[in-house]
């Protein structure tokens, strides 16, 4: 990705970046070592943070010029920042280190997290357009509904429910709702952010979100990042019968991850490389890793 369009930084250089605030004394409520190490948090997510301070103060000044030009009070409308990329890059992981992070800034904002999977379309649904094996691919999504909840969050909406989605059932959880109550900060990630089939009516999708990040990785680290969770899943699942993973737990080893390799290459992999690795450019933030989620480097769109 050597262009001009993007600005490039390895680790050494993320390192450098200047203080753009001073944490405050309110710790993060989860241990982040869980999620990260304790090097990785030091060498690139903390000045990582200090970049996204600046981004989301740049938005709130911007706010404040506009106030006192109309001299009216501006609604309070939350920082939407999207978090994409394929099937086990780590964007729910990304997601909540960020969440905690953000606590840290000054104002302590306050901060929800949505996945796009809460808007995916009822596996009844899906199997009964024929693509229940193509969960995950921009088709599977309920685009609308989810227009409407992005077009809800920047109009200022007090509070909106949206639907509750399990891994472990592998579908929507009936009769339940997630609650969102006018956040500061929204994170939401999911597979197909970027792709233009999100584009429904005359306000694309992406034109809401105030900063969109990849998460980028080589297919094979992908790949078994993905079948490092796909086991997992199935341990979780050996005594809850109710689990979508509850029979693949049964199954000897040698068995079930064979047909979790073949979902990676018949589904998962062509996704990818289809839908959503192809739109990696749209996004303003780019960052690649390494084995074990280790960034490498980091991309930053200039325009």
């Amino acid at each position: 990705m050597a262009n001009k369009a993007f600005f490039t930084f390895d680790r050494q250089s993320i390192q450098q970046w200047l203080p753009a605030y001073t944490a405050s004394s309110h710790l993060p409520s989860a241990p982040l070592s869980l999620l990260v190490s304790d090097e990785e948090m030091a060498e690139v997510y903390l000045p990582l943070s200090q970049l996204l301070y600046l981004q989301l103060s740049q938005t709130r000044s911007s706010q404040h010029m506009w106030e006192n030009f109309f001299q009216h009070p501006w609604p309070n409308i939350p920082y939407l920042i999207g978090i994409t990329g394929s099937s086990a890059s780590g964007k729910s992981s990304f997601a909540q280190v960020l969440k905690e992070l953000f606590h840290r800034f000054p104002e302590q904002p306050r901060v929800e997290i949505v996945s796009t999977d809460s808007f995916l379309l009822p596996n009844r649904i899906l199997h009964e357009r024929g693509i229940l094996e193509k969960k995950g691919f921009p088709e599977s999504y309920d685009w609308k509904r989810f227009l409407q909840f992005m077009l809800d969050m920047k109009t200022g909406a007090d509070e909106v429910e949206i639907p509750v989605y399990s891994h472990l059932l592998y579908d929507l959880v009936p009769d339940q709702a997630q609650s969102i109550a006018a956040p500061d900060i929204l994170l939401i990630e999911g597979v197909n952010l970027l792709h233009p089939q999100t584009t429904l009516s005359a306000t694309p999708i992406q034109s809401l979100f105030d900063l969109l990040i990849y998460l980028d990785a080589e297919p094979e680290h992908l790949f078994h990042w993905f079948m490092k969770r796909f086991q997992e899943f199935r341990n979780l699942a050996r005594n809850a019968p109710q689990s979508y993973y509850y029979d693949l737990a049964q199954l000897p080893d040698e068995e079930a991850l064979s047909i979790a390799e073949q979902a990676w290459q018949e589904i998962n992999l062509p996704n990818l490389q289809t839908y959503i690795y192809p739109q990696r450019h749209r996004a303003k933030l780019i960052i690649k890793k390494g084995a074990n989620h280790q960034v490498e480097k980091i991309y930053w769109r200039t325009w």
